[in-house]
């Protein structure tokens, strides 16, 4: 499975399985070595402060598999918004605590992994491994027409939230406010990317919140 998270950010479902990876986001992204170029980049990780003297930093891991993204000599993009990214290279990785602790070629001391806090760390969309039959990606998500049991539309998929315990769909309809779908598997009932639909089994009044 690729850059799926373990934890928050997936519906698991017994029997008929559904898993619903909302980690990592894809971003649009402009390359700094081409301004008119637009592309997407798969958030899978985040620096969380330096460590040592020797330029390492912890970093929390935001992929299913850390084993390939933060490997040596792997290529990521780094940096603190979408449009500061710089390539850095893993010089060394090991797993520390709930996380790891990676050491990038271009990252020399304490002092320049000082400026790496906070930072978020990409791949390039079209380097993504295919995730797992019933894994998605939370961009994939955007766009689906939302349907009940019975097939009625009940409108389309704007965002996707992340709040600290479990994510949540924000939902638009034509001529009415948009309401909010929490990503849980008592509501999820299917993902169908080739027909973009999600079917949902919503509690009653949820829609007029």
């Amino acid at each position: 499975m690729e850059d799926a998270v373990t934890s928050a950010g997936r519906i698991r479902r017994d029997g008929d399985r559904l898993e619903v990876s909302l980690r990592p986001r894809a971003v649009n992204i402009f390359s700094r070595n081409d301004p008119v170029e637009k592309k997407k980049y798969l958030l899978v990780g985040e620096v969380i402060k330096p460590h040592g003297i020797r330029g390492e930093v912890g970093v929390r891991s935001l992929t299913g598999r850390p084993d390939v993204r933060f490997s040596p000599r792997s290529e990521l993009y780094l940096g603190t918004d979408e449009n500061s990214l710089r390539q850095v290279v893993v010089a060394s990785s090991r797993p520390f605590k709930q996380g790891f602790l990676i050491r990038f070629e271009e990252v020399e001391d304490r002092n320049e992994a000082e400026k790496l806090r906070g930072c978020r760390l990409y791949v390039p969309e079209d380097l993504a491994l295919e995730p797992e039959e019933g894994v998605y990606f939370q961009h994939q998500l955007i766009g689906l027409t939302l349907e009940d049991e019975s097939g009625s539309e009940l409108g389309r998929v704007a965002a996707v939230l992340e709040l600290p315990t479990y994510e949540m769909l924000e939902v638009s309809r034509e001529g009415k406010k948009n309401y909010y779908v929490p990503l849980v598997e008592e509501i999820v009932l299917e993902v169908d990317l080739e027909a973009g639909r999600l079917r949902v089994s919503l509690p009653e009044g949820l829609m007029d919140l």
